[in-house]
């Protein structure tokens, strides 16, 4: 006997069991400040949540009602206040316990993303070949008719952009739909836009006049635009979310360039903003001092990632670890020189904190001595090398590390497993001149006339070369090797070239020894769990193909050099045959770099040469 099961329903107390599960997940996700997996964009993320509570939302009343009760973290204030207690909305204020919120500092505001509207692109191309058309036959008539027409369209969107920002504010069901209307529909304008990036990316390759006309297209088309949000409102706001009983934290992401997070004093005063602040990045630069990192100790309970810029005191940077580092997940070094002290090694608790590096570093805006928390045992710190014993790095996931000439030492540390057991993703940056002369046979070194790099990359020769040298190399390869092979949480490697003598501008531009490129694929597709790896700055396609020749589980790849130093049409046909022929790559994402005026001075400018799969 066949029975039916099209008609049973599950009883509500287990639908309602089911809702508070997907809740905990939608909750969540709305806490994170950054995705904890690499390959997930964080707004494609934040994307997929909204959908989620819509899907939900429109099942039932009842449905809506129970998921409408147990959401209590609310982004970017979607939910309306008690004022408005006539409307709907899914986010209630009474149920908030956690709030997040965005601010850009080199922008100096708070913000939300909404979705950009954009003109159907067919109706685009009919104008164009409308207004092509009249300017053919000199029929001005038309051509009017068609200014006028776009002139139409450019209010209708303009009006749609309004109508948007409202629906976000209100945040109702009606307006969800829309919005995910609104998303399909960008969805559907940038697969055909990225169609046309790309065949115009391919007519203009070797045309670098073009460059900026391919940054105002990938402005265009970006899939959302930013709203400001008010210093004033979001105090109103946090304000009234103060008064519910329930609201105890308060997310910041921030996107700290360079900037300081004064902006937090600023803040309506309340248990969330006083004292279980949350914040994505603080940065230690060269004018932090101890008293600004005791003032946001009080302030900020977590933070998720830490960045380094031209900040070279060892003890505000034990300092800043020694307090936040159970909950860090990033750790970032930009614009930094030679360290005078062993960083990681400090960090990991097996480096020695010297007197000599106080008193050459502290000067009197920053010296621990000179600053109004000055304590005793202050001076027995800076008066003998001591070991901080803890390691800070055990909990960090994501390493990026530019403008620092990190040696085998240091890479030795950040790649050892009880060090950093849950390093997922580590980004570094070497001189690839200096690699290649080494890992070259000497053979290939005489028949290439491969020269010498005299950086500190790798190998310290600020004290000149060592006969030694070669030798070291050669052991710290095989213990780098090594560690990578038995490496099981590393899922991406970024390299990157840069040389403190050089620059950005790899020195070698011929044919690349065969030694240089099998020792480098052999070492990346060693490691066992990796899935993509990227490549920056080294103008060797060889080396992904020799990479996929001997791992096929690397199936996401990146690379990008600098135009005008090779023929970037080849490098993109071999890397077109290498995709060809090798079908498990889900990804590979080349670019160029080009070296034009941008805000008043010259800077590098990514543009993208083709995109596999096309999105």
């Amino acid at each position: 006997m066949i029975t039916n099961t099209n008609n049973i329903t599950l009883p509500l107390y287990i639908q309602k069991f089911i809702i508070k599960l997907l809740c905990r997940h939608i909750n969540s996700n709305n806490k994170l400040i950054e995705p904890l997996d690499f390959g997930i964009d964080y707004r494609d993320n934040e994307d997929e949540i909204k959908r989620l509570i819509l899907t939900i939302a429109l099942v039932s009343k009842d449905w809506l009602k129970s998921l409408s009760n147990n959401l209590n973290v609310a982004v970017d204030f979607n939910f309306l206040d008690k004022e408005n207690d006539n409307q709907f909305t899914i986010f209630k204020e009474e149920n908030i316990k956690i709030l997040k919120i965005h601010y850009d500092h080199e922008k100096k505001y708070f913000y939300k993303m909404i979705p950009r509207i954009k003109k159907n692109l067919d109706e685009i191309e009919i104008e164009n070949k409308n207004k092509n058309k009249s300017e053919t036959v000199n029929n001005n008539d038309n051509n009017d008719n068609n200014i006028n027409n776009n002139d139409d369209d450019n209010n209708s969107d303009d009006d749609n952009d309004n109508n948007s920002d409202n629906d976000n504010d209100n945040n109702n069901i009606n307006n969800n739909d829309d919005d995910n209307n609104d998303d399909d529909d960008n969805d559907n304008n940038n697969n055909n836009n990225d169609d046309d990036d790309d065949n115009n990316n391919n007519n203009n390759d070797d045309d670098d006049d073009n460059n900026n006309n391919n940054s105002d297209d990938e402005e265009e088309n970006k899939k959302y635009i930013e709203k400001e949000i008010s210093l004033e409102f979001v105090n109103k706001r946090i304000e009234s979310l103060s008064k519910n009983g329930i609201f105890k934290k308060l997310l910041f992401r921030n996107i700290n360039t360079h900037q300081n997070i004064e902006i937090i004093d600023q803040l309506y005063e309340c248990e969330a903003t006083d004292q279980n602040l949350q914040v994505l990045e603080f940065e230690l630069n060269e004018d932090t001092t101890m008293e600004k990192i005791n003032h946001y100790k009080k302030k900020i309970k977590k933070v998720f990632s830490i960045i380094i810029n031209e900040c070279l005191n060892e003890e505000l940077i034990v300092d800043v670890f020694k307090n936040w580092s159970n909950d860090l997940n990033q750790f970032y070094i930009i614009s930094c020189s030679i360290t005078p002290f062993p960083i990681f090694q400090i960090l990991a608790g097996i480096g020695e904190i010297t007197s000599f590096t106080s008193d050459f570093l502290n000067d009197s805006s920053n010296s621990i001595n000179n600053n109004s928390n000055n304590n005793s045992n202050s001076s027995s710190i800076i008066n003998k090398p001591y070991k901080t014993g803890k390691n800070y790095l055990s909990n960090i996931q994501f390493f990026e590390i530019y403008g620092m000439e990190i040696t085998f030492e240091e890479l030795e540390v950040l790649i050892t497993p009880t060090i950093t057991p849950k390093l997922t993703y580590l980004s570094i940056n070497l001189c690839f001149d200096k690699l290649m002369y080494f890992l070259a046979t000497e053979q290939e070194r005489v028949k290439l006339n491969i020269p010498r790099c005299s950086c500190c990359s790798l190998l310290n020769e600020q004290f000149g070369y060592d006969p030694q040298d070669q030798k070291d190399f050669d052991t710290h390869w095989e213990i780098v090797s090594n560690l990578l092979k038995n490496n099981k949480t590393l899922k991406a490697l970024d390299l990157g070239h840069e040389c403190a003598d050089g620059g950005e501008l790899m020195g070698w531009s011929d044919s690349f020894p065969t030694s240089f490129i099998e020792k480098v694929g052999t070492l990346v597709s060693s490691i066992p769990n990796l899935n993509r790896f990227i490549l920056m700055g080294a103008n060797c396609p060889q080396i992904f193909h020799e990479i996929v020749k001997q791992n096929k589980s690397i199936v996401h790849f990146e690379s990008g050099i600098l135009s005008g130093l090779t023929d970037h049409s080849n490098y993109a046909l071999s890397l077109e045959t290498l995709i060809e022929n090798n079908p498990q790559i889900q990804s590979f994402n080349f670019s160029k770099f080009c070296f034009i005026l941008e805000n008043g001075s010259f800077a590098y400018k990514k543009i993208s040469v083709f995109n596999f799969p096309k999105k």
